[in-house]
């Protein structure tokens, strides 16, 4: 029986085991541990470079990986499994807070995260004079003197059309003494008022250019030659960043702008281009303007590209052909709102243009284009002209823009209009309106009367009191 039972037990135990299921330890995979994350500074400027260190280890001693992201970035900054990385600090405005996260992870992708912030200053004025004082320049000419700004490391200058129109020779000076002739006008935009110019010269430092406008309130500066005194630093608000004239939007601030300024650049406090100074309504104060630069980028493709010597582009000759041409096509086209009789329900029919380029006593050359009208619509102006001042309104605005138009598309400082009666009359005229020396008498019973009765000035001048 002793024999039978241990025979039993050993059996059963032999059974137990055989329906035994071993539990193995499991093994477990730890995140990485992040000791600590760290910067070389907690306060940075704007543009400055700082280093983030961190100290981490890993339970199952495998390899660790760092994936560093920034609040404001686009996508890691840096993604290495060094334990050292330099950031840069992003350009700002004003002063802003970036969260810096850092991700440690391991082969198996066991991840633990950490973060910490970082404030970043905008670059004092002072600094951005520095940085940005050489790619400002100062521009003389014949026609006066301006300002413009650096966009390409080979000498491409932009600038406002104004500063250069007209002249046959301009001189680009930049802020370590070096002066160069402008070799070439490469293309202007006369409706917006910005031209691209080019000297010989390498290696310059061109400008960061944006496109986004600058909110109303935040701070702006200039860097130009205010009535010739180079390189002059100026500050100020944005006012406005779209305030609408003659057409166009413009950027209205408050820093101060003056003779000389025009077409010097416009930055924000990143040290980024965000216009060309342009003008400033004349007896006030703090009502200044300049061109957005997204305005250039939106218009290249509609400018007149020249690619030549200013003095070609603005010859004598030049301006001949391109006052043949318009006088062609107005001819050509009958477009109503170039023809100065049609005024509203008025139709005082069609008038004809000419070239009218004349030289004086003093042998000065005048560039401009007559409007001829015969006889009969001349008498209907003159009534008109008495008795209706909306005529008179609508003749001197008339004048004055297109003036303005034609003079700034060719590229003469000065466009003069001219309307002219002309006409060959089978009686002498009676009514004692025209000059007896502007008749001329051809003794077979005929007339021809020839005179020009009022002239057309950019400034506007009123046709009621500057015609006969």
């Amino acid at each position: 029986m002793k024999i039978a039972g241990k025979i039993i037990t050993v059996v059963g135990l032999i059974l137990l085991l055989l329906s035994y299921e071993p539990v193995l330890a499991k093994t477990v995979n730890y995140a990485p541990k992040i000791v600590s994350l760290s910067a070389s500074k907690k306060v940075a400027t704007s543009g400055e470079k700082i280093t983030l260190t961190v100290k981490a280890y890993d339970q199952n001693k495998d390899k660790i990986y760092y994936e560093w992201s920034a609040s404001g970035s686009k996508g890691s900054f840096s993604s290495k499994t060094s334990t050292r990385v330099t950031w840069t600090a992003p350009l700002v405005t004003s002063e802003t807070t970036v969260t810096i996260k850092l991700k440690a992870y391991d082969k198996k992708k066991a991840s633990s995260y950490k973060t910490l912030q970082i404030k970043v200053k905008p670059k004092s004025l002072s600094q951005l004079f520095k940085e940005l004082k050489d790619s400002s320049v100062l521009i003389t000419s014949n026609s006066g003197l301006g300002s413009g700004v650096v966009i390409s490391a080979d000498g491409r200058i932009l600038t406002c059309y104004h500063v250069i129109k007209g002249a046959v020779r301009a001189d680009v000076g930049l802020a370590d003494g070096r002066w160069f002739n402008v070799v070439k006008l490469e293309s202007y935009d006369p409706e917006h008022d910005w031209a691209v110019i080019n000297i010989n010269a390498a290696g310059l430092k061109p400008v960061k250019l944006t496109t986004k406008l600058p909110q109303v309130g935040e701070q702006v500066f200039t860097i130009g030659n205010p009535q010739g005194l180079s390189w002059s630093m100026a500050s100020g608000i944005v006012s406005s960043n779209d305030r609408l004239l003659n057409g166009n939007n413009y950027l209205q601030i408050t820093a101060p702008v003056n003779p000389g300024n025009s077409g010097g650049p416009l930055f924000n406090r990143k040290g980024e281009m965000v216009g060309i100074v342009n003008m400033k309504l004349s007896d006030s104060e703090g009502l200044n303007f300049a061109i957005p630069y997204k305005t250039v980028v939106e218009n290249k493709d509609n400018v007149l590209v020249f690619n030549a010597p200013l003095e070609e582009v603005f010859s004598p000759e030049a301006y001949q052909e391109r006052i043949d041409n318009a006088v062609n096509e107005l001819n050509n086209q009958e477009v109503d709102y170039l023809n100065p009789l049609m005024i509203g329900d008025i139709d005082f029919g069609r008038v004809t243009y000419e070239n009218g380029i004349w030289d004086d006593d003093s042998g000065q050359t005048h560039y401009g284009i007559d409007i001829v009208v015969d006889y009969q619509q001349f008498l209907s102006i003159y009534g008109s002209h008495l008795d209706e001042q909306g005529f008179d309104e609508s003749m001197t605005f008339f004048s004055s823009t297109l003036v303005k138009f034609l003079s700034d598309y060719f590229g003469i400082p000065e466009m003069e209009i001219w309307f002219r009666v002309r006409d060959t009359l089978s009686g002498y005229p009676e009514d004692g309106i025209i000059p007896e020396s502007s008749i001329t008498d051809h003794g077979d019973g005929t007339y021809t009367v020839d005179w020009y009765f009022y002239k057309a000035v950019e400034s506007g001048d009123d046709f009621k009191d500057n015609w006969g």
